[in-house]
């Protein structure tokens, strides 16, 4: 069984509709998944929230991992323009996006599969939510929750330096 969360729980489905019936896993949950990486990064870059909270916070941890000559960099699209993009042979950006994203292979998922979003989530909008095709496919449980935001259904909003986690 498998079992994602946010950027992994996209890698998760993706993995498991691209193997289809040849999957060696038996079940997979999907938790607070991002599903088309284009939309949810045009949703980060155009709210306050992530361009001041987790826009800032995950370019500086990327930043920790990279070289000198790339500290200028101030956001997630500017390091997938300057490194992802070159480290695997993208011409940009939304390419990326587009390839990493795990929505197109919900069709082929082949095992029982729990998919849980929140229509609250800050990070992944519910609007990218393959609905269709999650109602499509018979091994695929789509559970969406009317609050609960990203990761944890917190009840304590997040702050610049951290996430206060009190779960509900």
């Amino acid at each position: 069984m498998g079992v994602g969360f946010s950027l992994g729980a996209n890698i998760l489905l993706k993995y498991v509709g691209e193997e289809g019936a040849s999957c060696v896993l038996t079940a997979a949950v999907s938790v607070a998944n991002p599903f088309d990486f284009v939309v949810t990064n045009l949703h980060i870059t155009h709210s306050w929230f992530h361009r001041l909270v987790y826009n800032a916070a995950m370019t500086k941890n990327l930043l920790k991992m990279v070289f000198d000559e790339v500290k200028s960099i101030r956001t997630l699209t500017e390091y997938d323009l300057d490194v992802s993009r070159h480290t695997f042979g993208y011409i940009t950006p939304m390419d990326t996006y587009r390839d990493a994203s795990s929505a197109a292979y919900i069709k082929h998922i082949a095992i029982p599969t729990l998919c849980v979003s929140a229509r609250d989530d800050p990070i992944c909008p519910h609007t990218v939510i393959p609905y269709d095709e999650c109602q499509s496919n018979p091994n695929l449980v789509l559970c969406v929750t009317h609050s609960g935001g990203h990761v944890g259904f917190f009840t304590i909003c997040w702050t610049i330096s951290q996430a206060c986690d009190a779960p509900t």
